[in-house]
């Protein structure tokens, strides 16, 4: 999953910034919003490292409406509501790509946002579980740490920002709560060799 790629491996002054928000609404329906500002030379070698690396699983980064739409014809009940780049200042690029499904679980189990999960605990009746399961460094293979270092000298840098809206109230969440329903992670790159990662991890009942 390339969150999971980038996020264990950056550190320094933040060059790449992606800021990821989820939405899953009272009807059942879901959405999903991934902004990133990035150097085209960085987009460049993301691409590369998203094509050589078979374990990066989602939707292709970043993110062309092409690529986008090919891989959504694989994906059943989840469509592409937009799709674009443009020019900043300082020579970096936008990339905004957002999508919507009717089911909120199925955009999730699609494998289109990598490997994010919408759980229901046995014994737990009517609770939901959101993660976003993160390796341990111990799990990332030499050819794996060789391709991230490589990025991280490409990068020299980054955020990532993950917003999740759930249905109902939240009962718990790792991340920090805006509103009774809505919670946030805000992840650099400091501290990330560790034996354990961060969780991210939200419940409710819906």
């Amino acid at each position: 999953m390339l969150l999971a790629f980038l996020l264990l491996w950056g550190e320094g002054v933040f060059a790449l910034t992606l800021e990821f928000t989820l939405r899953l609404e009272r009807d059942g329906s879901g959405e999903a919003a991934l902004e990133a500002e990035v150097s085209d030379q960085a987009a460049g070698i993301l691409q590369e490292l998203c094509r050589a690396e078979p374990g990066m699983a989602g939707l292709p980064f970043p993110p062309e409406r092409e690529a986008v739409e090919r891989f959504l014809a694989g994906v059943p009940g989840v469509e592409l509501e937009e799709c674009r780049s443009f020019g900043q200042e300082g020579g970096l690029r936008r990339h905004v790509l957002r999508l919507r499904a009717r089911e909120g679980e199925a955009l999730l189990s699609s494998g289109a946002l990598g490997a994010m999960v919408l759980q229901k605990p046995q014994g737990e009746a009517g609770i939901r579980v959101f993660q976003v399961p993160l390796p341990s460094p111990g799990e990332w293979t030499p050819r794996r740490i060789r391709c991230a270092r490589m990025l991280l000298e490409a990068l020299g840098g980054l955020e990532v920002r993950l917003t999740l809206e759930a249905p109902s109230p939240l009962l718990e969440t790792t991340g920090r709560k805006d509103s009774a329903r809505r919670c946030r992670w805000l992840l650099d790159s400091a501290g990330w060799l560790q034996d354990t990662l961060p969780e991210i991890q939200a419940s409710w009942r819906p």
